[in-house]
């Protein structure tokens, strides 16, 4: 009997040495776990701080895309009003060319 009762101590013992070596892997587990809490933590922040960034991004875009969009309004208008002041221009110096003309005729009539 004290055999049987040696025996189950130390089955005990080794139950329990086996479960001492168990807690001290959960513990582990634990501060592993842990610490993959904390960097999904900081990975997250860091996720929203570049969502962040990525819609200032887009809303400086959005603003460049409108002012290209008006520039490129404002050079046909200017080009437009370019082209009239060119045909304007060579209008007026077309007239000044045939009053030029005019005016040497009539200096060469005599009076």
């Amino acid at each position: 009997m004290e055999d049987t009762l040696k025996q189950i101590l130390e089955g005990q013992k080794r139950m329990e040495q086996r479960l001492d070596g168990m807690d001290k892997r959960l513990d582990g587990m634990d501060q592993r776990m842990t610490s993959l809490e904390a960097g999904q933590a900081d990975l997250k922040s860091e996720v929203s701080d570049i969502k962040v960034t990525v819609d200032r991004i887009e809303t400086r875009q959005n603003g460049i895309l409108e002012q290209t969009a008006g520039l490129i309004e404002f050079k046909g208008e200017v080009s437009e009003k370019l082209d009239e002041i060119i045909q304007t221009q060579k209008s007026t110096a077309g007239m000044l060319g045939e009053h030029e003309i005019q005016i040497r005729n009539l200096q060469r009539r005599p009076v």
